[in-house]
């Protein structure tokens, strides 16, 4: 996996329970408002490990690559389903092939 920053991997090595999502460059960030969201459904998460998944949103069907060093805060998404990835790699091949022969929606774009 390659992180955004020192800050990134020490967090996702060492840090606190937190969940992770690539950033434009496909750099794994902390991700603060996913992570404050799934504490407040598991205010005590426990189990280090790290592990990688694709989200599927439910609303929309768009897969995003996300990741954590503590499962349980990854198992219970609000909005979506997740699939267990094999690695870092696979899950940002199955996000990219989402995209094949269709262009990605633009923020600005509505509708």
């Amino acid at each position: 996996m390659r992180f955004a920053s020192h800050y990134d991997e020490a967090c996702f090595h060492s840090g606190p329970p937190a969940l992770f999502t690539p950033d434009p460059r496909g750099n794994l960030r902390v991700d603060p408002e996913r992570t404050r969201e799934v504490w407040l459904l598991v205010p005590a998460p426990e189990g280090r490990d790290e592990a990688v998944y694709v989200l599927r949103d439910r609303a929309t069907g768009v897969e995003m690559v996300l990741a954590t060093n503590c499962p349980v805060l990854a198992l219970c998404q609000p909005r979506g389903t997740l699939e267990r990835m094999p690695d870092y790699d696979a899950a940002r091949a199955r996000v990219a092939g989402q995209w094949s022969g269709r262009t990605p929606p633009r923020a600005d774009d509505h509708g």
